[in-house]
């Protein structure tokens, strides 16, 4: 018959260190027992909100996204001020979001496609700063501020946008304009050496491109 394992005492459990650290872990969780379990109330709080977001998030952007296509459609049209008129409502009920950030970028293009390069610089810096999750429209609409300050007549601040493009984006595949439209700001600058340079490093970077052949054809216009 099996005798009845003796209950050790705390002196006993003081003796062995493994023990030892086994008493004073359950004699720590009874004492704080009611804070793990309020610490795990919170986590799982936070974790079900954070899931409510996550999923509301989701559908609001499956939302904006369904929404656009109507002001997307004009836009493509080519009826900019229609596109603007509904831009300008959508994108404020659907800010934050995912079709949020597409429709900014076409407000900000459709003003642009208006000659109000205002507008169109407030839009473009707001799709970079607020949304920027499409590198695409990024450089997009870094190329449109470019833009917008020609359509200033703001040629310094135009040249040196395309130079940031340029030197941000190297692989883009429309390097090559840009670095013309830089090239080509300089010159209407009467900074002629800069619009060389910007010519040559084309014709140095881009050869056997349409690119190369305009910036030859440039470069011969003013005497090189």
């Amino acid at each position: 018959m099996l005798t009845p394992r003796k209950k050790l005492t705390r002196k006993e459990l003081h003796k062995d260190p493994l023990l030892e650290k086994v008493a004073l872990v359950t004699d720590m969780a009874q004492i704080h027992s009611q804070k793990l379990t309020y610490a795990a109330i919170g986590l799982i709080a936070l974790i079900a909100i954070s899931y409510a977001y996550m999923t509301y998030k989701k559908d609001q952007d499956a939302e904006s996204i369904n929404k656009l296509v109507a002001a997307e459609q004009i836009f493509y049209s080519g009826d900019y001020k229609e596109a603007i008129r509904r831009l300008e409502k959508y994108c404020t009920e659907y800010e934050g979001t995912q079709g949020g950030g597409l429709g900014t970028f076409y407000l900000a293009s459709s003003y642009y496609n208006t000659d109000q390069f205002d507008f169109a610089l407030n839009y473009y810096n707001q799709y970079i700063d607020d949304y920027g999750d499409n590198s695409l429209l990024v450089v997009s609409s870094m190329a449109g501020i470019a833009a917008c300050y020609e359509g200033q007549n703001k040629y310094e601040e135009a040249a040196q946008q395309y130079e940031k493009v340029v030197n941000q984006y190297p692989d883009f595949y429309l390097r090559g304009e840009y670095m013309m439209d830089a090239a080509r700001c300089y010159k209407v600058l009467g900074k002629i050496d800069i619009a060389k340079q910007w010519f040559d490093k084309v014709i140095k970077e881009l050869p056997e491109t349409v690119y190369s052949r305009d910036a030859k054809l440039a470069l011969d216009e003013l005497g090189a």
